[in-house]
């Protein structure tokens, strides 16, 4: 099958308010540069029915790009 490229990213800040209260920021990215993974012809990539109208073509895509946000407070 084709290439599978991949870039996951994660950033966090530590940061101390209290003597025993701390805040975590977090920023996370899955497929940050949304390179499309198509499967292979095996799999549930292609449509390998020989009587289906879209025969060989790629049809379903996995992995889209996600980003999310977090905040966590230790204490």
């Amino acid at each position: 099958g084709p290439k599978y490229y991949n870039l996951d990213l994660s950033l966090s800040r530590n940061f101390q308010l209290y003597e025993r209260l701390k805040l975590q920021m977090r920023l996370e990215g899955f497929n940050v540069f949304n390179h499309p993974f198509f499967g292979t012809s095996g799999g549930s990539g292609f449509t390998t029915t020989l009587s289906s109208g879209t025969f060989g073509n790629a049809t379903a895509a996995y992995d889209p790009r996600i980003f999310q946000a977090a905040a966590k407070f230790n204490f």
